[in-house]
Order: structure tokens, then C-alpha cells, then sequence
């Protein structure tokens, strides 16, 4: 973890010699600064917290993109008393989730129902089959600006995961640690917004540069430009149907 709480601290960052506590389930964290890997907050060998395993790099590159007191923001469901902690909730409450490696299709659909107003950010790289997918999408192309397209359900089901195919929110993804390809630059320059599954419309794919993506939700501005397009392909598939 980045953070923990230290006394009246409850956004602390690890520092040599100091103890905090996991504000998810209050147990005693250790602070790690060693020389190597990045500083962070140790649990015990023991405990069974579900945020007991150290981020990667990937996705701490990510959380660091935003202010400090918009990451790792515990939130705590006042009817069921169910709590997550978000790797980043915006000031208007919009919610920013990062994904590098596998998770279990429960768990995803139980933080996106928790959570609702949300945008996962999936490293498309370690995904392999969504990452061949895009390299064929985009290997007859010219190093042009990157258009809209369409997915439809077989193709998005068959080549991407179905834990990423059952999304209920929209997914972004991220082929910025792409190795070795003929459009490197066009890879790190633009992420891969990927909008749910709409009848006659399909999976809707906006492309959109990394910069401009930051920018709007540093603005916080992330909640109404999702809005907006959903809105937009949700024409689409009721013209479509008429």
C-alpha cells in the first residue's frame, strides 16, 4: 500500500522507523524504504487483507498520474457496511480502477457494482489475446490518427477475456508497455476506450491520446465525457432498432 494512517494522519506515506495502520482492515502495516523497490506499506506474512499484496509498477505509474489524497480512497457502503478502497476516486466521485494482471470474473463484477460511476484501466499487454487483437486490428494501418470502431460480440467475445467481455462500465486500455512493433509510438501515444456491449451497435472502441485522457480526469471531467458517449451509442442502437 501507498498509504496508511499514523496518528491523525490517515493519508500517510511509508517512512523509515514508523508504523501505521491498514485503513482497510486495521491491522499494524511496516514501513518499507529500502533502496530498491518502490516504498511502500508491508502487512504482516500472515494477514488475509485483500490489499496485502504490493502494486507493480505499471499500476503505480498510473495511481501517480493524479493528486495523493485522490488515491487509495477507503469507501464504505453505509447500508451494508461494504468497503473498497479505490485506487483513485475524483473530488465529484468517479472512480478509476487499474488492472495489470488477472482477476477473478466475481471479484470485478462486485467492484463495479459497488462502485457504479467507474472506468477500469486494463494493461492490454499482459492480456495477450486483447493485445494480438488490437496488433491485427491495426497492422495494415498507417501511422495515422487511430479512428472509431466497432467490435461484435462473437469477435469481442472470442478474442478478449470473458471477464473483460461481461464489463457492465467502460474499460480503457493501456498498450503503452507494447515491445518491439512496427507502431510503437501510436501505442504509448493513445489509449483504447472500450464501451460496453449495445444491441446492433456492438463494443464501441474510442480511441483517445493518453495526455488528453489525463488531462480530463485531473480536470474531473472524466464522469461527463463517459456520459456523453454512452449517451451517443445508445442512439445509435435505438436508431438501429427502429
Amino acid at each position: 500500500m501507498k498509504f496508511a494512517i499514523v496518528g491523525n494522519n490517515k493519508h500517510q506515506k511509508p517512512a523509515k522507523g514508523i508504523k501505521g495502520v491498514c485503513p482497510f482492515c486495521g491491522e499494524t502495516l511496516v514501513a518499507r524504504c529500502g533502496n530498491i523497490r518502490m516504498h511502500h506499506w508491508a502487512h504482516s506474512s500472515y494477514s488475509q487483507c485483500p490489499y496485502k499484496e504490493n502494486k507493480g509498477e505499471w499500476h503505480i505509474d498510473w495511481q501517480n498520474e493524479f493528486p495523493d489524497d485522490w488515491q487509495e480512497v477507503l469507501l464504505v457502503d453505509s447500508a451494508t457496511n461494504e468497503k473498497n478502497i479505490a485506487d483513485i476516486q475524483t473530488p465529484t466521485g468517479f472512480v478509476l480502477e487499474f488492472q495489470h494482471s488477472h482477476i477473478k470474473d466475481e471479484e470485478k463484477t462486485a467492484r463495479e457494482n459497488f462502485y457504479k460511476n467507474m472506468v477500469w484501466v486494463v494493461d492490454g499487454v499482459y492480456w495477450k489475446k486483447i493485445d494480438s487483437f488490437f496488433e491485427n486490428k491495426f497492422k495494415n494501418m498507417s501511422e495515422k490518427e487511430p479512428e472509431k470502431f466497432h467490435i461484435d460480440q462473437y469477435d469481442y467475445e472470442t478474442n478478449f477475456s470473458i471477464i473483460w467481455a461481461n464489463a457492465t462500465v467502460p474499460i480503457v486500455y493501456d498498450f503503452y508497455n507494447k515491445a518491439s512493433s512496427e507502431h510503437t509510438q501510436r501505442w504509448r501515444e493513445y489509449l483504447y476506450f472500450c464501451f460496453p456491449y449495445r444491441s446492433f451497435v456492438g463494443f464501441y472502441v474510442v480511441p483517445i491520446k493518453r495526455q488528453n485522457f489525463i488531462k480530463i480526469a485531473r480536470e474531473d471531467r472524466l464522469q461527463k465525457m463517459v456520459h456523453n458517449i454512452q449517451r451517443s451509442i445508445d442512439r445509435k442502437s435505438q436508431q438501429k432498432q427502429e
